[in-house]
């Protein structure tokens, strides 16, 4: 299941350099975790 938006690995790997990048969601851990595999 592709859940990423798209371009969202440019949009990272540029804001990576810059800033400290953090993930945030109102769903459970377990939610977040399966996301981002």
């Amino acid at each position: 299941m592709e859940l990423m938006r798209p371009y969202l690995h440019q949009f990272l790997t540029a804001a990576y350099s810059k800033y400290d990048i953090m993930i945030w969601s109102a769903t459970s851990m377990k939610w977040v975790e399966f996301k981002m595999e």
